[in-house]
C-alpha cells in the first residue's frame, strides 16, 4: 500500500505543544507543498485509542468500559478507570498459571496523574491516601501483599504531588502494624554505612591516583594518560562525581539518611557508581581510544544483577530474616541514633 514512503515522527520537543498532543496522546497528518506544510488530520483522546487496538473492543461491548467517566446507565457496572481492566488481566494470567506483577486494583494510588483542570476526575493526594486507608478497612488482608503505584513524573499542573507525601504514607503504615522491624534507625544507620564507604572509597581511589602521579614512573602514570586527558575523561570525572561529590552532598544531611526514597536513590545510584569505576579500570585498559557505554554493556550489567537479586531473594526466602530469641533482638527493635 507505500506505507513505506511515509514519514512517520514521534515528537518530543514544543513541536508537540503547537498540535495539541503536549498532554494527552494524538495522531497528526501532515502533508507538504514544497516549503509549506499542511496539517491533513488530527485526532486525540477517545477517538486516538481507536488507533490502538484494544480499548475499541471493550467500546462495542454491551457494557463498555465500565468506568466512572462513561456517560452509561446507572445499573451498568462502574469502576474507576483501568480498574476493570487491570482486575479481568489479573483473573485471566491467574487461570493461564501465570504470574501477574501489577499494581492492586481498587488502591487508586494510581490517580495521581490527575490535574484540577480534569474536573471530577482529578484526585487530590489527600483522597487517595483516604482511599488506601479505606482499602486497608474493606480489605479482609488489610494491605498485606498490595502493590501501590505510584508515579514519579506527572502533569506539572498537579500541585499535589502524591510523592512528596511518600514518607507520611510509610509512616501511617508503620503505625499501623506494616514495616515492623524496619524503621528510621535502622534506615539512618545503613545512610552512614553508605555514606563512610564512600568516602573510604575515595580515600583509597586518591591515595592511588596521588602516588602514581606524582611518582611519574611511565608504567603507572600511562594508566590515567587516556583517562584524565584522552577517550575517557568523562566517564573518569563522572566515576568521581558518583562515587564521592553525590554521596558527601546528599548523605551529609541527617534528614537525607532518614528519608526512604533519598536512600532509595543513592543506594542504586553508588551501585551504579561502582559499575563504572570497575568498568573504566578495565575496559579503559583494553580500549583506551574508545571512551564510550554501548547498550551491551549495559545489557550485561543488567544481566548480573538480576541474576543476583534473583538468587539473593531466593536464599533470603528460605531462611527467616529475624533471628527467634536473639538476646539482643529487642534492643535492635528500639535501636535508637
Amino acid at each position: 500500500m507505500g506505507w513505506e514512503f511515509i514519514p512517520w515522527y514521534t515528537m518530543t520537543d514544543d513541536f508537540d505543544k503547537d498540535y495539541g498532543v503536549d498532554e494527552w496522546h494524538g495522531t497528526n497528518a501532515f502533508i507538504r507543498d514544497g516549503d509549506r506544510v499542511f496539517r491533513t488530520y488530527f485526532i486525540n483522546n477517545r477517538g486516538d485509542e481507536q488507533m490502538g487496538g484494544t480499548w475499541n473492543y471493550l467500546d462495542i461491548t454491551a457494557l463498555g468500559r465500565q468506568e466512572e467517566l462513561e456517560d452509561s446507565p446507572k445499573t451498568y457496572p462502574r469502576t474507576p478507570p483501568y480498574e476493570w481492566w487491570n482486575d479481568s488481566i489479573a483473573v485471566w494470567s491467574k487461570t493461564a498459571g501465570l504470574q501477574l506483577i501489577n499494581f492492586t486494583p481498587g488502591i487508586r494510588s494510581n490517580a495521581d496523574y490527575t490535574y484540577p483542570e480534569m474536573g471530577a476526575a482529578y484526585k487530590s493526594s489527600e483522597w487517595i491516601i483516604q482511599s488506601i486507608k479505606d482499602f486497608k478497612t474493606n480489605n479482609k488482608s488489610g494491605l498485606n501483599g498490595t502493590i501501590i503505584l505510584i508515579h514519579a513524573g506527572t502533569d506539572e499542573r498537579r500541585k499535589d504531588k502524591l510523592y512528596n507525601r511518600l514518607n507520611e504514607l510509610v509512616g501511617d503504615l508503620k503505625n499501623k502494624g506494616y514495616l515492623d522491624y524496619a524503621n528510621q534507625e535502622h534506615l539512618h544507620n545503613m545512610g552512614i554505612f553508605m555514606f563512610a564507604f564512600s568516602i573510604f572509597w575515595t580515600y583509597l581511589w586518591f591515595a592511588q591516583y596521588m602516588l602514581q602521579w606524582y611518582g611519574n614512573i611511565p608504567e603507572e602514570t600511562i594508566y590515567f594518560k587516556h583517562r584524565v586527558q584522552g577517550a575517557w575523561k568523562g566517564i573518569f570525572f563522572m566515576n568521581i562525581i558518583i562515587n564521592f561529590c553525590c554521596p558527601i552532598l546528599i548523605l551529609m544531611k541527617r534528614a537525607t539518611k532518614r528519608n526512604y526514597t533519598w536512600m532509595t536513590f543513592m543506594a542504586v545510584l553508588i551501585v551504579f557508581g561502582h559499575w563504572i569505576d570497575f568498568y573504566q579500570m578495565i575496559m579503559g585498559s583494553i580500549r583506551p581510544e574508545k571512551g564510550t557505554l554501548s547498550w551491551l554493556d549495559f545489557g550485561i550489567a543488567a544481566l548480573f544483577i538480576g541474576l543476583m537479586i534473583h538468587f539473593t531473594g531466593k536464599a533470603l526466602a528460605k531462611k527467616p530474616l529475624i533471628e527467634k530469641y536473639h538476646p539482643f533482638l529487642k534492643e535492635s527493635l528500639v535501636h535508637h541514633t
